[in-house]
């Protein structure tokens, strides 16, 4: 029969032919291969021998030929490196917008006060009167006690009841800060009288100073608000016209207030961001890392700024202020300094987050009693994840007793278990056992160590026997039923004591054997994963504030203290504090300074993100004009024309130069102008913004003049306009970013809850359909790559046209001055030599190309503050929904996975990561449908993202009974945070004493609940007594004995 078979089968696969069958198999023989395309190769199909040719297409051995051969196309990658800020020229140079008004007013009534008033302000007492004619004081050639003098000076006028006085103090002052540039030669030693400046100012303590005069311009900025909504509110009623005829006629003196103290407002704001940010940035560069919190520079400007007399210093003001603005509608307040300053006085007072807050870390978990963090590199695993882990091998192998736990998950405590039925979870959520507890106390323990003996477990009896021969019978698995545990025998006859005590009365008599019939697999894996724990502070909070929590809700503690609250704190006594323990305080006081407003201040910031999705795109550029000259707004009359002979306000002498070279007295605040004497008597008196008609709004731009003929639009200026409106969003969106997540990982190292509160707010203020719409409403890729930079209008080269000796700059912006500047020489106008042999540049670059051919040169052409900005957002996101349950599953109603696939487009490592980071979360909550097309995206979760050791997030856990925990987790963790500030903070939160200890008496709360379920029958009976017949009720009364009494 199996000789039939083979002759059968071969006919099969020779073919159906006659003659021609074996000379075809002679000939194909040895050519015959498996094809991708599937084409038969076995033999002809014809009658007559004859065979089908295959198609064109390559075997799969030349395929994976090919394939070995061919290199792999590496994807090159942007050169973006993720630092908590960019460089302090470029820091500083974003403080200031391209609006012409706003620079003017910092950079150019700066500069004419600053020269109106040293000379007077730094002499002596005993020479302010005999000061000779022409004599001109100039900062950088005077000794330090003149420029001491002269700062003490400003200092007295700041605390002027005037106004104007105040802000001539300022303006003198914010002249000081920026580097004195009208003295210098350009802007090339404006950075290093920057830090000279900043230095000398610290040593002077002036920011208490300007700190009173930016309360008292915000104050007034408050109560012109107030007017602005009474005069609104009026308008309604009968007098409602009178009230329009007296704002009609204040309307000048109050444009005329809302100027000087915009002024104030402005120049306070400037000379604090300059010393926060330049004493921040010097103290990194010039500080080791061993050396932190060493330096005293810092440490001290630190403490004056956190010190400063306002709860939580200089940031808790900033933030109340920023949340009120949710409230007011006629507040008009400049919310890019604003946003800015609170980031830099967050990187101030709490710490660099890069380097600051890994050592605070360190410092509160060895206060708390935890050992110090361990290598990150390493695999490890959390003790929940090793609680389920230990739970999963017991129930399997009951004679196995693993290592214990580093929390008391599973021993006897004096809290009863909040589950009644034992739960099966993936470790997904490490808050669950913290907030619920799953899991019974009985079944987490071995089985040598209960007083109780379990008898083996029936087998599962073998099936029924198959009948041979029967048709659709199907092959059985002859296994053991996976429910029950697995009690091997003993391995060898060592074990005879085991079997004594398997057979005996007791299990807790003698220790447990090392051997036990368990395999070594197993046991290996319990040693390993025990010995991998690692213990986060954030647990060990939580953990002690459910303790905590239990204990208040059953009445047994009713007092205030926090019980987490372990760490030592400054000021308890004479020590002096730690620098680590300052930074914490800081913290604590900043938290509970904002509290109160904390969810406005969400909703405040979330409106300036809001700004980059409404806004529409930004026009094309026009096309380029003819040039017709290097300068803007050149009078035409100026070409060709005769020399002007020009007045310096400096020296008072006459510069007899050509226009060309004298360009700090030619030149406007932008470019080549022809001064006239009205204007320049106007400036010199009041400055720029003298005008008697009230200031526009931020949102427009304020540099348009206003005349009574329109001019025709000019495509170009339309353009720039655009341009500057983008870069004002995108400075705006970075600072609110970043400061939102500097706020969450120092509010996480301080205390867990904290974090988790500020988490709560942002999912409330709908924080994750605003990032999807944020993502889904661009082109990543374009908005990374989008630069809308323009030099003729940066901040530095504006203090370049205002230098003593200004640097002529063309087409080609900073850069090319700078390198123009660094490159001249007297011989430039020289032809080059002659060179008498072949360079050899070409073939170092040839010999340099292969080492360069594998790895390619990553991509330069990039907006670094796009970059930044679209990191923080997803970073601030992971953290949002890291390990919730109910805000993964947010995620995947709201199909995120089509939106968060853009970020991955742009190849950048900290992007990537993190948007792979919020994918692992959401992965178990997704069908297997969507696992199937979307393998590279779980894929490239497997080889970036760090894995632990219970890492069974793709296949592994009840996913259905996860979800129905989801939403009283939430719940758990809400009640867990609210408790926690009422107690840490009951002052913000308004829960008083009395209220704290009655919510806290676990009798009177059931008693009052019994009384009312008393008073609800009653109510109830009466009722029923009343719809039936009342002498039927009176005689059931009267012979029933009273009912209740």
């Amino acid at each position: 029969m199996e000789q039939g078979l083979q002759q059968q089968g071969g006919q099969v696969q020779g073919g159906q032919g006659g003659q021609g069958q074996q000379g075809q198999q002679g000939q194909q023989g040895q050519q015959r291969e498996l094809r991708i395309d599937g084409s038969r190769v076995e033999g002809g199909n014809g009658g007559n021998g004859g065979s089908v040719q295959p198609q064109d297409s390559l075997s799969l051995l030349q395929l994976k030929r090919l394939v070995g051969e061919g290199g792999r196309v590496v994807q090159p990658e942007y050169a973006f490196q993720y630092a908590p800020s960019q460089d302090l020229a470029t820091e500083l140079g974003e403080w200031f917008s391209y609006q012409t008004a706003e620079l003017s007013q910092i950079i150019g009534c700066a500069k004419q006060t600053f020269e109106a008033v040293y000379t007077t302000l730094s002499l002596p007492p005993h020479q302010r009167g005999a000061l000779p004619p022409g004599k001109v004081s100039r900062w950088t050639t005077s000794k330090d006690v003149k420029r001491r003098r002269f700062v003490s000076r400003c200092l007295d006028l700041m605390e002027h009841a005037n106004q104007q006085e105040r802000v001539k103090g300022l303006e003198a002052m914010s002249f000081i800060v920026q580097g004195c540039y009208g003295e210098l030669d350009g802007d090339r030693d404006q950075l290093s009288w920057i830090k000279k400046n900043v230095k000398l100012l610290q040593k002077m303590a002036v920011v208490e100073g300007v700190f009173n005069c930016l309360r008292q311009a915000l104050a007034k900025e408050w109560e012109i608000a107030h007017k602005l909504t009474a005069e609104a509110t009026n308008n309604g009623k009968p007098n409602g016209a009178h009230q329009a005829h007296l704002s009609a006629q204040d309307h000048d003196e109050r444009a005329m207030q809302k100027q000087w103290n915009n002024r104030e407002l402005t120049q306070s704001m400037t000379i604090l961001y300059f010393l926060i940010e330049t004493t921040r940035l010097m103290s990194e560069e010039e500080t080791e890392e061993r050396n932190l919190g060493m330096d005293e520079d810092l440490e001290g400007f630190r403490d004056e700024i956190a010190l400063l007399p306002c709860e939580g210093g200089l940031l808790g003001f900033l933030l109340k202020n920023i949340s009120l603005v949710r409230w007011e509608e006629y507040l008009d307040l400049p919310m890019r300094h604003l946003l800015l300053l609170s980031w830099k006085a967050t990187l101030l007072q709490f710490g660099n987050p890069e380097t600051h807050l890994a050592k605070v870390k360190q410092f509160a978990r060895l206060a708390a009693g935890l050992s110090p963090e361990v290598d990150k590199t390493q695999i490890t695993a959390s003790p929940l994840d090793y609680h389920m882990f230990r739970q999963d091998l017991i129930a399997k192998y009951p004679a196995y007793n693993p290592p214990k736990s580093l929390f008391p998950f599973e021993g006897p405590t004096f809290l009863p278990s909040l589950t009644e039925r034992e739960r099966e979870a993936r470790p997904g959520g490490n808050t669950d056992v913290l907030l619920g507890g799953k899991g019974s106390v009985d079944n987490l323990t071995s089985i040598l160590e209960r007083g109780v003996h379990i008898a083996t477990p029936v087998p599962s009896p073998p099936p029924s026997p198959v009948i041979a021969g029967a048709k659709g019978q199907k092959k059985h698995n002859y296994q053991t039923n996976q429910n029950f545990p697995f009690l091997y025998p003993p391995s060898d006859a060592s074990d005879v004591d085991v079997n004594r005590r398997i057979a005996g009365q007791t299990w807790t008599q003698h220790p447990p054997d090392d051997g036990g019939g368990v395999p070594a697999s197993i046991k290996e894996a319990g040693d390993l994963f025990s010995s991998r724990l690692r213990t986060t502070l954030a647990m060990h909070q939580l953990w002690q504030e459910r303790e905590a929590y239990e204990k208040y809700r059953r009445g047994w503690d009713t007092s205030g203290a926090s019980a987490a609250d372990d760490r030592p704190r400054g000021g308890g006594d004479d020590r002096i504090p730690r620098w680590e323990e300052k930074r914490l305080d800081a913290v604590d006081a900043v938290y509970k300074a904002a509290l109160p407003q904390l969810q406005s201040l969400v909703i405040v910031c979330f409106k300036q993100i809001l700004q980059n999705i409404s806004a529409p795109p930004p026009p094309p550029p026009p096309p380029p004009p003819v040039p017709q000259n290097t300068f803007e707004n050149e009078d035409a009359g100026s070409n060709g024309g005769p020399k002007q002979v020009v007045v310096d306000p400096a020296t008072g002498q006459v510069d007899f130069a050509s226009s060309s070279s004298s360009i700090r007295t030619s030149w406007s605040i932008f470019g080549k102008s022809k001064p006239t004497p009205s204007s320049s008597a106007s400036n010199a008196s009041t400055g720029p913004s003298t005008s008697t008609s009230p200031l526009p709004p931020i949102s427009e731009s304020p540099s348009q003049p206003h005349h009574h003929t329109h001019p025709p639009p000019d495509p170009q200026k339309a353009h720039n306009d655009d341009l500057t409106s983008i870069r004002n969003r995108e400075i705006t969106s970075k600072a609110v970013t970043a400061l939102l997540l500097v706020l969450l990982k120092w509010f996480r190292a301080s205390h867990v809850l904290m974090f988790e509160y500020l988490t709560q707010l942002l999912l409330d203020s709908n924080y994750i359909p605003l990032v999807l719409k944020l993502l889904n409403g661009q082109d990543v890729v374009a908005a990374l790559t989008a630069r809308v930079e323009r030099p003729e209008r940066e901040y530095w080269f504006v203090c370049n046209l205002h230098s003593a000796r200004p640097h002529p700059l063309g087409e080609g912006g900073v850069a090319e001055r700078e390198r123009e500047t660094r490159e001249s020489s007297p011989d430039d106008a020289c032809p080059p030599p002659i060179r008498r042999t072949r360079p050899d540049a070409p073939a170092a670059a040839a010999d340099a190309e292969p080492a360069d051919s594998d790895t390619p040169a990553p991509i330069t052409n990039y907006s670094w503050r796009n970059f930044f900005t679209s990191t923080n957002i997803l970073r601030i996101l992971q953290k949002v929904v890291k390990r919730k349950a109910h805000r993964n599953l947010a995620l995947v109603q709201y199909k995120s996975s089509l939106i968060l696939r853009k970020p991955l487009k742009a190849p950048q490592p900290q992007l990537r990561l993190y948007t792979l980071k919020v994918f692992k979360g959401q992965v178990p909550y997704c069908g297997r449908k969507w696992r199937q097309s979307n393998m590279r995206v779980i894929t490239s979760i497997y080889l970036y993202c760090r894995p632990e050791l219970r890492d069974d997030w793709l296949c592994g856990g009840d996913v259905d009974e996860e979800v129905e925990e989801a939403l009283p987790m939430e719940q758990s963790l809400r009640a867990l945070t609210a408790f926690w500030n009422a107690r840490r903070c009951a002052r913000e939160v308004g829960v008083t004493r009395e209220g704290w200890e009655e919510g806290g008496d676990f009798f009177r709360r059931e008693v009052e609940r019994m009384r009312g379920f008393w008073e609800e029958e009653e109510a109830a009976a009466a009722a029923a007594g009343g719809a039936g017949e009342g002498e039927g009720w009176q005689g059931g009364q009267g012979g029933g004995g009273g009912g209740w009494s």
